[in-house]
């Protein structure tokens, strides 16, 4: 995870390192969990976070 701090709130970046023998519908089914954390509820200000699969 990497945060970039701005004047005003900032960016989240989660890279998600997967095994790799998950079927594509694993791979999904992680990657959307991951997306719809409980985490980004309790960031203030103006919060942007970027997912991605490594």
């Amino acid at each position: 995870m990497e945060i970039e701090q701005e004047e005003k709130g900032g960016t989240v970046q989660v890279s998600l390192w997967l095994d790799e023998g998950l079927t594509g519908r694993e791979v999904k089914i992680l990657f959307n969990s991951a997306r719809h954390c409980e985490v980004g509820k309790f960031l203030r200000g103006p919060i942007k976070l970027e997912y991605r699969l490594k």
